[in-house]
């Protein structure tokens, strides 16, 4: 760790203590931060703060020293860059009491120490500076930034409430927009979830399947009822995974929703191809089969029951009961796919 060796040098007189020289010493720090060079820039800050106590020294002593990955030494200049600077001492006058530490090196003194807590993995003191930051000038993007700790440890409920404070603020960008759109539709809010989905471009290359996939089942989702988008959403899912039952399952109960029952049928129909082992993918083109029975579908329904029932012998009394309702009674299953692996 490079503190340590800093506070070797300055114990041993290595670092100059002339008040005069402090601002030709400043601006060397300054010199070395711009030029990037973090070992020199530690070294330079961390020689003014040690004479002065001033808190911006310390901050930026500490930023160097998260350049050089020395997360913990940041640390320790992050909260030392909170204490009150002392007064020098005239001869003659009574002592004055310490400097107040301005706003603005207090702040980032305190995004300084959040970073480095975050990059030591101490999540829950990260989240206690956080709260100390809201509480002395709350901002837009210390929401987003407790929001994402709250997420990263998996508490979404109470991630919830400041991530929709940074995404109404417009802080996050698409990662804070998507992680919402993500959880207001698993807490079933669909309108809020399905306002947000639609403000994102879904045709990056780089959406993940989820997040297609619940997009789509938002859109179908009862309150929503948009399964013409859900099908857009849907043929790109399949674009990126083609093999994969779970979309054309998904494909399956949005053209039945839109009143395509070729097209239903059609991607049920591939959903048994894909895995035939799958009684999910079978029921579902059953009943689909069932809706056509009037058409002339009823032996390939029987054809399709004597499959399931192979796979499920426990069942088959119940699938045969199917053939004996009406087929208007028949709905079409939502699909119960969680996992689009």
């Amino acid at each position: 760790m490079l503190l340590p060796a800093l506070l070797v040098l300055s114990s041993l007189g290595a670092l100059p203590a002339c008040a005069s020289s402090e601002p030709r010493r400043e601006r060397a720090a300054e010199v070395a931060t711009l030029r990037g060079d973090w070992a020199v820039a530690a070294e330079r800050w961390f020689a003014v703060w040690e004479d002065t106590r001033d808190g911006h020294a310390a901050v930026e002593a500490g930023r160097a020293l998260l350049q050089l990955g020395d997360a913990a030494s940041a640390l320790s200049m992050a909260r030392a860059a909170r204490v009150p600077a002392p007064v020098r001492h005239v001869p003659g006058r009574a002592a004055a009491d310490p400097l107040e530490v301005p706003p603005q090196t207090a702040h980032a003194a305190l995004m300084l120490e959040l970073e480095a807590l975050t990059r030591l993995d101490r999540g829950a003191e990260a989240e206690l500076v956080l709260q100390e930051a809201l509480g002395r000038a709350p901002r837009p993007e210390h929401f987003a930034r407790l929001a994402e700790l709250r997420l990263t440890r998996g508490d979404e409920l109470e991630a919830l409430s400041p991530l929709r404070k940074a995404v109404s603020a417009g802080v996050g960008g698409a990662q804070a927009r998507r992680s919402l759109a993500r959880l207001e539709s698993q807490r079933g809010s669909a309108r809020a979830a399905f306002e947000l989905w639609i403000t994102e471009d879904l045709r990056d290359p780089s959406t993940p399947l989820e997040d297609l996939l619940l997009a789509a089942r938002t859109a179908r989702d009862p309150e929503i009822g948009d399964s013409g988008r859900a099908i857009v959403w849907l043929e790109r899912a399949r674009g990126l995974a083609p093999q994969s039952v779970e979309v054309e399952l998904e494909l399956c109960a949005a053209h039945a929703g839109s009143g395509s029952l070729d097209a239903a049928i059609a991607s049920a129909t591939r959903a048994v191809e894909l895995d035939p082992t799958r009684t999910d993918s079978i029921e579902a083109l059953l009943r689909l089969c069932l809706e056509r029975a009037a058409q002339g579908d009823r032996g390939r329904a029987e054809e399709l029951i004597e499959r399931a029932s192979q796979l499920e012998p426990e069942r088959r009394a119940d699938l045969e009961s199917l053939l004996v309702v009406q087929p208007e009674e028949q709905p079409v299953p939502q699909s119960g796919a969680t996992d689009p692996e």
